[in-house]
């Protein structure tokens, strides 16, 4: 019997070096005869270490044989039906020809590579299944559609110059309401199919802003190490901020600011790149020359970028009078304003001698026309609400496919489709001197914990909010919070 397994054992190591040797001349015999096809004539370039082959392992089938027959065997039924199996392999490899052999190899490699590649696709999936919390949008009804979800994936790095950060706390901003209405969606679909290779838009992510704490940095990342504590802001057609996890590019993270916990942190980034744009890029207000003497209004102060605006301004020393509800007062004396402005009780129309210089409108088309009758005629009025940065999609499947095919259209020419978002780490970099300087500070309104984002949007969607809501992502239970 040793001598039998010695014996399989060489001839084992012979069929591999004569597969190996087939290999080649069955990849040679199929370009040979895919050359001929068309005429119908087969041609293989060399027959002659083919058949040495099958004669080869003819003669070695034979002899395990004889070497079978003569080893004394103690059952009776197993060895004579192997030997017999086996005495009737050796016969038929008398009927294979070149055609077999070339087919039966081709059969081979190709269904290896095929289960090679499906292991492979198998194996990268069970990467992504590993579940995440999430505030997401499941349709595009509004708050009505914003869900918390159990089961999103945790996202891995797709390019070099991302950062993967544990969030320990988001903010909730308009925006969010919006998306979840179905605004900027073809925008985004065009990051998702071109970037995040996803067809399927929902549910979506929500939240612009985050504050946490890197645990994964791309090869190319040059700024951040593993364990740092940092805020990012995205726009609106990235995925959103509000999971326990998110892959973010390192152009839209900064190092949180020291003074701030990750509460605070989480709610001014977005926000605050917004103001900051607002003031210094588009009302020009760089320096307190520039500014002095400047009747400024900000109507609906009590937003979250209206509460940074006011603080921008007053750095400037600009004159600045706020518009909000009676019960936003007192911070907004506290963030800068001379004087308020309630809205229960303003008169829709103002003299000339009145109005503002400039105007910032924080609540968008929706206060257009008062804002409008409160600016001068010479002055300067500034929609500084989160949906003058996101576009309003056509209504409608054809329009809205007519206006993908020309954003598509852009893109294959190398137009920026995203370059107006004012969202970067240098921004966010400013706005952190400023927080350590101690001229800005956030206003967080309340926090909430993440099984409560619904009732949490819900207050966002109402006229009490001063600020910015927060939702915590806390990984030890979620107490002490709304």
């Amino acid at each position: 019997m040793e001598d039998l397994v010695c014996y399989l054992s060489q001839f084992t190591d012979y069929l591999l070096n004569q597969i190996i040797i087939l290999k080649h001349e069955a990849n040679t015999t199929l370009e040979s005869c895919l050359r001929e096809t068309r005429d119908m004539v087969v041609y293989v370039s060399s027959n002659t270490s083919i058949e040495t082959l099958l004669t080869n392992i003819q003669n070695h089938l034979n002899q395990l044989y004889l070497q079978l027959i003569i080893i004394p065997y103690q059952n009776s039924f197993y060895v004579p039906n192997g030997v017999n199996h086996l005495r009737n392999f050796s016969y038929s490899i008398r009927l294979w020809n070149r055609s077999h052999a070339v087919a039966g190899l081709a059969g081979f490699f190709v269904g290896g590579c095929l289960f090679t590649l499906l292991g492979q696709h198998l194996f990268t999936r069970t990467k992504y299944l590993a579940p995440m919390r999430a505030v997401v949008a499941k349709n595009d009804r509004g708050v009505q559609g914003i869900n918390y979800f159990e089961e999103a994936s945790i996202p891995l790095l797709s390019n070099a110059d991302e950062v993967l950060i544990h969030v320990k706390a988001g903010s909730l901003d308009p925006i969010d309401i919006q998306i979840a209405l179905g605004h900027g969606k073809v925008l985004r679909e065009l990051f998702n199919n071109n970037v995040l290779k996803k067809r399927n838009d929902y549910p979506i992510i929500l939240g612009r802003d985050c504050a946490g704490v890197i645990v994964e940095i791309g090869q190319n990342v040059k700024k951040f190490e593993v364990g740092d504590e940092v805020w990012a802001a995205v726009p609106y057609w990235m995925t959103g901020t509000l999971a326990e996890y998110v892959a973010v590019k390192e152009c839209f993270v900064a190092h949180k600011p020291e003074r701030l916990d990750f509460f605070d942190a989480a709610s001014l980034p977005y926000s605050g790149c917004i103001a900051l744009d607002c003031v210094k890029n588009r009302a020009g207000i760089v320096d307190s020359c520039i500014g002095r003497g400047k009747r400024v209004l900000v109507h609906a102060g009590n937003t979250a970028i209206g509460c940074i605006i006011i603080q921008l301004c007053s750095i400037y020393n600009v004159s600045i009078t706020t518009s909000c509800m009676s019960q936003a007062v007192n911070k907004m004396l506290d963030a800068g304003a001379q004087s308020i402005l309630l809205l229960d009780h303003m008169s829709p129309d103002l003299p000339q001698s009145r109005r503002y210089d400039i105007v910032f409108n924080t609540v968008g088309s929706a206060a257009e026309e008062f804002c409008v009758n409160m600016v001068r005629n010479d002055g300067l009025l500034i929609n500084a609400s989160s949906e003058y940065y996101i576009p309003q999609d056509w209504d409608g499947y054809l329009l809205c496919k007519i206006y993908s095919f020309w954003l598509k259209i852009l893109q294959k020419c190398g137009v920026n489709l995203w370059k107006d978002v004012p969202l970067n780490s240098s921004i966010l970099d400013e706005l952190s001197e400023l927080v350590n300087e101690g001229r800005l500070y956030p206003v967080t309104d309340s926090v909430f914990k993440v099984k409560s984002c619904e009732r949490a949007f819900w207050f966002l969607n109402s006229t009490k909010v001063v600020g910015k809501p927060v939702i915590y992502f806390n990984t030890h239970g979620d107490t002490g919070f709304n």
